[in-house]
């Protein structure tokens, strides 16, 4: 008995698979070159309760205690040593606003950042912790 010998035939590059092959290449080539110079971690926490109150501990950025219909504000002090984009991401933290985002910094210059919690007047009470995501990339320009 003979065995039949099969052939793999080349796979043909069709306009469609080099187009693909392209954009792949170009994807990989944008996000290799997305431009992330630092991304830093701020970890927040503050309460909402029936009393105001401050916490001066230095390990996490404490907004202390604050009750409903009010708000409160801490200053971050940014700057880069070149010109960069900061955008501002909030994890677990539903009251913080940041009043620039994003930012665009000149280099080496300081720029100062509110970050604020609001509680509305119908807010739940209690204990809030998360953390704020600063994002410092190269400035696009489009």
């Amino acid at each position: 008995m003979s065995k039949k010998v099969y052939k793999q035939k080349p796979i043909p590059y069709t306009p469609l698979g080099i187009f693909v092959a392209l954009l792949v290449f170009l994807v990989l080539i944008a996000f290799w070159y997305s431009g992330i110079y630092a991304i830093k971690n701020i970890e927040i926490d503050y309460s909402i309760g029936d009393v105001s109150s401050f916490n001066l501990d230095d390990d996490i950025m404490h907004f202390g205690s604050i009750t409903p219909g009010l708000k409160t504000q801490r200053e971050i002090v940014l700057s880069y040593k070149k010109d960069a984009k900061a955008t501002f991401k909030t994890y677990n933290l539903p009251h913080i606003t940041v009043t620039t985002n994003p930012l665009y910094l000149k280099k080496d210059q300081q720029t100062n950042v509110m970050v604020t919690v609001n509680a509305p007047e119908n807010v739940e009470k209690g204990y809030y912790h998360g953390k704020l995501i600063i994002i410092i990339k190269r400035p696009t320009i489009l």
